[in-house]
């Protein structure tokens, strides 16, 4: 949690490329997780109303960059969801949220 800048140390920093990311702004600190890492939560952090597709691309979106279509599409293969990527959340199992 603390690497991912999701719970501030009690004492000391955390340190990443030189910097501690605590010293960061609330937009920079979301910058760094969204570029940086992935999170796996006890509950799936899923936008509801986006499909399997959209939640994949929602990241690169966010970071103002263009999908590579390609990459989406062997992530979606990867993952087992060929057949679900226009589903919404709701729609899916728990293990296909989890994927």
């Amino acid at each position: 949690h603390l690497l991912g800048g999701l719970d501030k140390p009690t004492a000391g920093k955390v340190m990443v490329d030189g910097e501690n990311i605590y010293d960061l702004s609330l937009s920079e600190l979301c910058v760094y997780r969204r570029r940086h890492f992935g999170f796996v939560f006890q509950f799936f952090n899923l936008v509801p109303i986006l499909t399997v597709e959209e939640n994949i691309m929602l990241p690169v979106l966010m970071d103002g960059k263009k999908p590579d279509r390609n990459h989406l599409e062997r992530l979606i293969d990867a993952l087992g969801l060929e057949d679900k990527r226009h589903t919404l959340p709701s729609k899916l199992s728990g293990g296909q949220q989890q994927r």
